[in-house]
């Protein structure tokens, strides 16, 4: 806006392709004013490392599954080096445990009758899958085993500890583990074939989170031109910019730029103890500092569970106004930083879920949208443009969209499938319309907008679908500048 209340970052015509995905990133300023030195968070994808762990098996309820049959000696699965070794090999077999019941970890010398069932899998069920290893039988040997197992006589424990690994186990348990103090033993008459049960204690790392391990590592920026950026220390980095903060007008602009936060630091609220944590921390506290001071604002603590009081857009919100010092309440911290999202259409400064553009081409070439609003949200009261007619709820032809959507991204598909464009379209037909550019490169200019004032609506299950393919794509709200925008005297 010419008198410069408004200003905050946005996103570039650049596009930074990553994995076919567009993550569009761009901090400066709309209307003017120079972005330095944003706040930039993201997540860097990894792994939290376990502590280890041991819980005692419920032998009633843990299996080895062994391919074949009695006849054949269960050679599918199970080979012995000859006729009188007890040295067993498991090629193919497979496993699936029960912990006992207690929450808490076994501790040595791991007896495989405590009830102790580890501190985080105490009661559960656990598919292991198939695992190839090898162990020495106490008072089994190749010549015994068939006809034991066939008759109900099988019963033989490990002589010691055996390693094994299950490649098909979700995490934590595809690491490798140990089978301490092991025994199988043959039940004839729980499934109609012989079962074979497993007792013994397991032990692995599938203990409490420890610490964070990243896939590599990455670092924002702000000098990388022409819009600042990531850097990635490697090609395995994979990466999701998760928010940007710029100066409130409280930030101090001189000389129509903003100082941005260098120097900031953000730490975990709760630093992981060397004991661990039973849940992966999502509380994160950000010391804020203004560029050209060397006082912090202040420390300001959010979440990124958005189920959170705390969660970050409560912590910051989306108007650069706030935090004005002569509006300031005494003693109150002063609100520095703004939460930058991007959005396409916003009317009255409300902003939808998601919006639908119904692109309209004329012979002549000239171009034509109407804009859809898409709201989960119940209309708002004191806002004119939202009727009370909807509610929220599932939309049939969304519904019909989504299942048809082809799930690998850019994938092109073509469906024997008729739709109306008029059901996207609100019952109430009122609009606003002004003259702008397409939202996609080339970001065409002359285009005729039409921005219906009401939304249609849509489920948040049915929002989430879309996000799950596509987490971006959108242009940020644009600045209003000088153009002419007319709303329509009917419905």
């Amino acid at each position: 806006m010419p008198d410069g209340v408004y200003y905050g970052p946005y996103t570039a015509a650049e596009y930074l392709t990553e994995r076919g995905l567009v993550t569009v990133c761009r901090v400066g300023g709309l209307t003017g004013y120079e972005q330095n030195y944003p706040f930039a968070i993201w997540a860097v994808k990894g792994q939290y490392s376990r502590n280890p762990s041991a819980g005692a098996l419920n032998s009633g309820s843990s299996y080895v599954y062994f391919s074949g049959s009695a006849a054949n000696q269960y050679s599918e699965s199970v080979s012995f080096a000859n006729t009188s070794s007890k040295v067993i090999s498991l090629t193919s077999s497979s496993f699936t445990v029960t912990f006992n019941g207690d929450p808490s970890d076994v501790a040595a010398p791991f007896s495989p009758t405590s009830t102790s069932g580890s501190l985080l899998y105490s009661g559960q069920t656990i598919t292991l899958g198939t695992t190839n290893t090898s162990g020495i039988l106490t008072n089994v040997s190749q010549s015994q085993f068939s006809a034991s197992i066939a008759n109900g006589t099988f019963s033989a424990s490990f002589s010691s500890s055996v390693a094994v690994t299950f490649s098909q186990a979700g995490s934590p348990f595809n690491t490798s583990l140990t089978l301490i103090s092991a025994s199988l033993s043959v039940n004839l008459g729980t499934c109609g074939f012989p079962l074979i049960l497993l007792s013994g204690v397991l032990s692995g790392s599938f203990g409490k989170y420890a610490s964070f391990v990243p896939n590599g590592s990455a670092s924002f920026d702000p000098c990388i031109l022409p819009s600042g950026g990531i850097n990635s220390s490697s090609a395995d980095t994979d990466y999701r910019l998760l928010a940007v903060l710029a100066d409130t007008q409280a930030g101090g602009i001189q000389d129509l730029v903003a100082p941005g936060f260098s120097g900031s630091t953000m730490t975990l609220t709760n630093p992981i103890p060397v004991a661990g944590v039973t849940d992966i921390p999502l509380d994160f506290s950000l010391t804020l500092k203004n560029s050209n001071s060397s006082t912090p604002y202040g420390v300001y603590q959010f979440s990124l569970d958005s189920n959170s009081t705390s969660y970050i857009t409560n912590v910051f919100g989306s108007d650069p106004r706030a935090g004005d010092p002569d509006t300031q309440v005494a003693g109150q911290k002063i609100e520095a930083a703004y939460l930058y999202k991007v959005y396409e259409e916003a009317i009255n400064g409300e902003r939808t879920d998601m919006v639908v553009h119904l692109v309209h081409q004329h012979f002549d070439g000239s171009l034509a949208v109407v804009g859809v609003l898409m709201s989960t949200k119940p209309p708002s009261t004191g806002k004119k443009m939202f009727s009370s007619g909807d509610s929220p709820k599932e939309n049939s032809l969304i519904s019909t969209l989504w299942s048809n959507v082809p799930l690998i991204k850019n994938q092109m598909s073509d469906l024997a499938l008729t739709i109306d464009a008029n059901q996207l379209l609100p019952a109430d037909r009122g609009y606003f319309t002004f003259m702008g550019s397409l939202t996609t490169p080339p970001c065409t200019e002359n285009v005729l907008w039409i921005v219906m004032k009401n939304p249609i609506y849509v489920s948040t299950a049915q929002v989430k679908n879309f996000e799950n393919l596509y987490p971006m794509n959108a242009r940020p709200l644009q600045a209003r500048g000088d153009r002419v925008i007319k709303e329509s005297n009917t419905r």
